[in-house]
């Protein structure tokens, strides 16, 4: 495992994306990932995210590719939590049906409703705009463009 720790960036941020990292990722790396996150997000930091929602959650200590790691709605929650995180679900399309979560910090979870909350998810989405059009959709609800 390669950890990157933001910190070392010396700055926060306003937007982070791991878009199929914790899809394969143990519960370790996810952590860490939160937490590190966690440590470089401004108040109104946005973070966006996907996983594998399954009836369990992967045990293991492997990063898991091709195959992936899956996690239920209620683990997902705690190592949120744990981070100093909170999380909304994203209704949006995927290609390989993850799930989308949206986290902030606890002060800014009533904004981070509204801007997921007024998103309209296309209803065909082409593999390669998935991503794109759920960060170019946010960026518009933030900056009013």
């Amino acid at each position: 495992m390669v950890a990157i720790y933001c910190r070392h960036f010396g700055q926060t941020f306003d937007f982070i994306l791991a878009q199929g990292v914790f899809t394969h990722a143990p519960q370790r790396n996810i952590m860490l990932c939160m937490s590190e996150a966690a440590s470089c997000m401004s108040p109104t930091s946005l973070f966006l995210a996907t996983f594998m929602e399954g009836d369990h959650d992967y045990e293991g200590r492997d990063w898991l590719y091709p195959s992936v790691s899956q996690y239920t709605w209620r683990r997902i929650r705690e190592i949120t939590e744990a981070a100093g995180l909170r999380h909304v679900s994203i209704a949006w399309p995927h290609p390989r049906s993850a799930k989308w979560i949206a986290l902030s910090r606890p002060e800014h979870e009533p904004r981070m409703r509204d801007l997921v909350n007024g998103l309209r998810s296309p209803r065909l989405c082409s593999r390669a705009a998935w991503g794109t059009g759920l960060t170019r959709s946010l960026r518009r609800r933030i900056l009013g463009r």
